[in-house]
Parts: structure tokens; sequence; C-alpha cells
């Protein structure tokens, strides 16, 4: 049986992390930007176990446990999570009530099993094998694990996200912001696939797949383009007119993103 976490941390990189990992693994997790925003949730759902950012602004983890105490809802475990790993702070935290410690950054191999043992009568999980992995005991390496993805999106935590999952898969990233800076670092480094954002200034993504389009160099580059904005069956169409390899909608399962890399790689792949 999964169990529901609600994680709790106000950046946005470490918020999609742990509840992508939580999730991977067959729970349920319930993310929360701030103390404010946790406490309302807390009120309306049930959690097994909480994650809570001990560094936040305004109203921090202290402050959240301690409104959760006093409404009396401290029977959920609530783990406290920090980057501050100084001398002294785990008995900080732990004195305060917190019922765990685990600190930053996280290990993506170990988190979820370590914060497993804090629920009672939980037996360690693997994580969920899609359709085509259920086959096997042993997940098949990826088709180019030893490739360099280049990402291109304006949006600072969207890039660090899409490397996190990219580079917890073997994959070297380098990034860039928009269409302009892209093909810079593109004709410096030769990246093996891009993954690009649509709707970016200073050049957009279908413009990014016209001029590696007409680039001698760089032309027959696959490209991968993912948006949340830009999801009509018109974009659709006009991106893969233009060139792209796939089309993905964001919010995007990680599994997926994977997949659809590891598929532009595999008719290069030898026989």
């Amino acid at each position: 049986m999964c169990a529901s976490f609600l994680v709790i941390d106000d950046d946005p990189v470490n918020l999609e992390l742990m509840t992508y990992l939580l999730r991977a693994f067959g729970h349920t997790a319930t993310p929360a930007t701030s103390t404010a925003e946790a406490l309302n949730v807390v009120r309306r759902e049930h959690f097994d176990l909480i994650l809570c950012d001990i560094q936040m602004p305004g109203a921090d983890g202290f402050d959240f446990l301690t409104a959760l105490e006093e409404q009396d809802r401290h029977t959920i475990p609530v783990i406290g999570v920090t980057a501050l790993a100084m001398v002294g702070d785990r008995e900080k935290v732990l004195s305060a009530g917190f019922d765990g410690y685990i600190t930053k950054p996280i290990v993506p191999e170990t988190f979820v099993r370590d914060i497993e043992k804090y629920l009672p009568g939980t037996i360690p999980r693997e994580p969920r094998r899609s359709n085509a992995e259920a086959t096997s005991e042993v997940r098949p390496q990826r088709s180019r694990r030893n490739a360099c993805i280049l990402i291109v999106d304006d949006v600072k935590a969207n890039a660090e996200v899409l490397s996190l999952i990219l580079r917890y898969d073997g994959y070297e990233v380098l990034t860039a912001a928009n269409a302009d800076d892209a093909l810079q670092v593109a004709r410096r480094t030769h990246p093996d696939l891009i993954l690009s954002d649509i709707n970016m200034p200073h050049g957009d993504g279908f413009d990014l797949l016209r001029r590696i389009a007409e680039d001698p160099v760089l032309r027959g580059t696959p490209i991968v383009l993912v948006s949340a904005t830009a999801q009509t069956q018109d974009d659709i169409d006009k991106g893969l007119a233009l060139g792209a390899r796939r089309f993905l909608l964001r919010p995007v399962e990680p599994d997926i993103l994977l997949q659809s890399i590891s598929d532009c790689f595999s008719p290069a792949l030898p026989s």
C-alpha cells in the first residue's frame, strides 16, 4: 500500500525533486510552498507523513510544527529537512518536536528508503516500472547514457528540474535561456540532443528549430520540444513539421521524458 506525503519547501526545484521521487516509488505526494499553504492542506486532507523544510521565509519549519501542535494535529510524523548541517542542528530539530531529520542536498538513490523508515509497518518498495519494463527484473540501460543534452528554457526552475532528472539518469547536461544562447552553446559543444521550451524571449523554440535546420553543422541534431503553454494541435503540428522529434506537454512524467529522449537515439544505434 502506498503512503500519502505532504512535502513543504519554498524552493521549487527541491520540492519537485522530492515529490517526483516519492511518486516514482508508488507513493502520493502533495506539494506546498509555505507554512500557510501546508496548514490549509492539512486541515482538508490526511497524510501519513510530512516532510517540512526548516529554512523558509516568513513562517519557517519550526513555526509550522508549533501551529500543527496548537491544532492538535501533530499525530502525523513530521520530518525536518534542512540544508544547514551545522553541529547541533540535529539535536535542535529533534528537541523542537520533529520526528526525524534529513539534510539537503538529498541523495536521490537513497531518499525514499530513508524516508520510508519513518512509516511504521511500511515495507520499502522498488520504483514503479512502466509496462515496457515489467517483463524484466533489471531496468534496461538508456540508449545513450553518456550523451550530452542541451536544455533550453528561460525559467531557471524548469531547467534545474530537467537537469536533475537527466543527470540522475546518467546524461551530461548543458543549459541555455533562449534560442540565441542555445545556438552559441550548440555550435561550441555539439550536443547529442536539444530539449527546448517553446515560449522564450530572444528566440523561441520554433525559431530554434528553423535555425538548427539551416545550420550545416548542427543540422540533424535531434530536438524535443516541451511546453506548458503551447499545447494546441496546431502548435504540435507546427513543431513536428519544423523537425522536432517529439513534442511533450508539461507536466511531463520523468519516465515519459527519459523514454522519449532514448527513442530519439535508438535509430542511430548499431543493430
